[in-house]
C-alpha cells in the first residue's frame, strides 16, 4: 500500500507501507534507514522495548530506543501516528494490526468514520 508521509516543515515522503492483516502485532513501525535518509526527528523512550522475532529470539537489530511522530495521509484520510523506530525489512513503515484495521475501516466505510 502506497501512503504519504508529511513531517512538520519537510516536503511530503511516498512510501511503501506493510499492513498487518492478522499477526495482531499492534504498533506501528518506520525504518530505521527511512528516518535517517529524510533526518525526521526522533524521541527517545525512557526504557528500550525488546524486540522478538517470531520464533520467540530477540531481534539482531536490537531494542526499541526511540519514536517518530508524522502526520500520515492514506488516501483521503489523514491523522497523526507515532512509529517506532526498527529494521523492519522491505518496507518503508509498518502499520501494526489494529491501525491497519482502522484505515481499513475508515476507508471503505467513510460515512461512519466521520
Amino acid at each position: 500500500m502506497k501512503v504519504t508521509l508529511l513531517p512538520t516543515h519537510k516536503p511530503a515522503i511516498e512510501v511503501k507501507a506493510l499492513v498487518d492483516s492478522g499477526s495482531m502485532v499492534t504498533g506501528s513501525c518506520i525504518h530505521r534507514q527511512l528516518v535517517k535518509e529524510y533526518n525526521l526527528p526522533t524521541k527517545k523512550l525512557p526504557h528500550p522495548i525488546p524486540v522478538y522475532n517470531t520464533d520467540r529470539t530477540l531481534n539482531q537489530d536490537g531494542d526499541i530506543k526511540e519514536t517518530v511522530t508524522l502526520h500520515l495521509l492514506v488516501q483521503d484520510h489523514e491523522e497523526n501516528i507515532t512509529l517506532a523506530v526498527s529494521n523492519i525489512g522491505k518496507a518503508d513503515i509498518f502499520l501494526g494490526f489494529c491501525y491497519g484495521y482502522r484505515i481499513f475501516l475508515i476507508l471503505s466505510f467513510p460515512l461512519f468514520a466521520r
